[in-house]
């Protein structure tokens, strides 16, 4: 947690000293009559003439993932589409990845062999798994009441009709493991009730990824993968998580998190309804790449620092119901900033507009945008974007 902290501080010590200096300029700025206008506020140049909505055509989305039935041979799912939007794969994510560049591309086997659940277990435990394709019979797997274990799946890529389930574990870590559940509905990795999990090179592939529940405190994930047709990683009241350099695919949300202390650094996500959803308290999303919606709705104390959402993916960055939240040269299409208290906006850079409405302290300075569109009923801006 002391180093959680520390990375924290660092990053909100190189925050332009901009925020700082308009702090009390904030604080004392007249309530402006809370009327709608149309003004405008960029850097650099004239605005660019303003389209009605009506008249911009609808941005392509990222694509679905389409999980196989596995019933053949198995092959790993690529997450997004393969030109991934004239970036490179790997744009965002932690530079510090193997080559072959696992969160995007999975993790690929050629032997298959037939398992029952009760060898799995003796194979784990025994460390004796390769990187061969399990396909594991029988009703479920559970890790539980374990204190201070490593398990090493050696790159096994399992896959059966029920999920890898931990719980009431402490100070444990998982790695190099591929769950797939095969079933048509659950999550591919369901965890509750942990304390200090770690989990590095791990892949849930099902119509849900990775789902954490109440009673997880002190979670890590690095170099991570969930490709999902629902929700790729859902955590819930967790407190104290690290993400780092993982990736995130799904075709409704890739990652939605409520609780507090949430640090995700370099990571990516790709999901056509909304790339992430964040309703936590005191945490930072940094340096990652988007495919599709960021949305912070219901969040306290928030840092969005230095991400990208990629062009021509519903690239929205939405900015709804926070309190003391600063967002800080990210890119995006489009921004949206509406019932907050306490926003900071500064040298982010949007292809579009930015739209504010029912706003109470807004700063916005230094952005480089197309134009500014004042929604009404906002009070106390401040800068030269608003």
């Amino acid at each position: 947690n002391t180093m959680k902290k520390e990375s924290f501080f660092r990053v909100l010590a190189g925050l332009p000293s901009l925020c700082l200096l308009h702090f009390s300029l904030v604080a004392c700025a007249p309530t402006p009559a809370p009327t709608p206008s149309g003004g405008t506020g960029t850097t650099g140049g004239t605005a660019k003439p303003e389209p009605s909505p009506d008249e911009k055509p609808e941005e392509p989305q990222p694509d679905v993932p389409v999980l196989p039935t596995y019933a053949g041979a198995y092959t790993p799912v690529f997450l997004g589409s393969r030109d991934n939007g004239g970036y490179a794969p790997t744009e965002g994510i932690g530079a510090d990845l193997a080559a072959d560049r696992f969160p995007l591309l999975g993790r690929a086997a050629a032997e298959t062999v037939e398992i029952t659940a009760s060898e799995l277990r003796a194979l784990v435990r025994s460390g004796s798994l390769e990187n061969k394709v399990y396909r594991v019979s029988g009703d479920g797997y559970v890790i539980e009441n374990v204190s201070g274990r490593t398990y090493s799946f050696g790159g096994a890529v399992i896959l059966a009709n029920f999920p890898l389930t931990v719980r009431a574990v402490r100070d444990m870590t998982l790695s190099d493991l591929t769950w797939v559940n095969t079933a048509e509905g659950g999550s591919a990795i369901a965890v509750s009730s942990t304390e200090g999990l770690v989990l590095e090179g791990v892949e849930a592939i099902g119509a849900n990824g990775f789902s954490f529940h109440a009673g997880c405190t002190d979670l890590t994930l690095s170099g991570c993968r969930a490709v999902a047709t629902d929700t790729a990683f859902a955590a819930e009241n967790v407190t104290g998580a690290t993400v780092y350099a993982s990736a995130f695919g799904a075709g409704v949300c890739a990652f939605s998190a409520s609780g507090r202390d949430f640090y995700v650094d370099r990571c990516y996500f790709s999901s056509p309804a909304g790339s992430v959803v964040l309703a936590a308290e005191d945490s930072r999303l940094s340096a990652s790449t988007f495919r599709g919606a960021l949305t912070a709705q219901g969040a306290t104390n928030l840092l969005l620092a230095c991400n990208r959402l990629m062009a021509g993916t519903g690239a929205t960055l939405r900015l709804s119901c926070a309190k003391n939240i600063s967002c800080v040269r990210n890119t995006a299409t489009d921004a949206r900033i509406e019932d907050c208290h306490s926003a900071y906006f500064v040298e982010n850079t949007l292809a579009g507009n930015l739209y504010y409405a029912r706003n109470n302290y807004l700063l916005a300075n230094q952005n480089t945008l197309a134009a500014a569109r004042d929604l009404g009923f906002n009070q106390n801006l401040s800068g030269d974007t608003v």
